[in-house]
This record gives structure tokens, sequence and C-alpha cells, in this order.
């Protein structure tokens, strides 16, 4: 699970916890809106990552562009 398991309180819905700092995990609502997939790069403020896992968050049905990663 890492340090980043350990500070979210999320159920990986598929994948895993990143493991490194180029790994990152997303929201199911918005990987399912936008086709975003497991092992998919994705851009964030210049810095390429690696999506190793997807999450729901408990009691949270907004749709949202939320990435997790590992600083």
């Amino acid at each position: 699970m890492g340090n980043l398991g350990k500070k979210i309180k999320a159920d990986v819905t598929s994948g895993k916890y990143p493991q490194n700092e180029k790994e990152a995990l997303v929201e199911k609502p918005y990987a399912v809106q936008h086709g975003i997939a497991i092992d998919q790069k994705v851009s964030i403020s210049g810095q390429t990552y690696t999506i190793t896992g997807i999450i729901q968050l408990a009691g949270k049905n907004v749709i949202s562009s939320d990435y997790y990663i590992n600083l």
C-alpha cells in the first residue's frame, strides 16, 4: 500500500497503489468518463505518470478529476 495508501481512505477497485513517484491513482468516475485505464500514461503539470490503480472514495458520487501521487 505504501505511504499514499495510509493517507487516503479509498478502495482500489482495480490495479494497485503506486509504488514510486512516477505512478498515480485516478478516481473511478473520472477514469470511466475519460476512458483512463491502468498502465496508461498521463501528464500532470508537465510530469508523466503511469496509472497503476483506480480508486473509489467511500460515499463520493461526484465526478472529480482527482489523481493521487506519492510526493
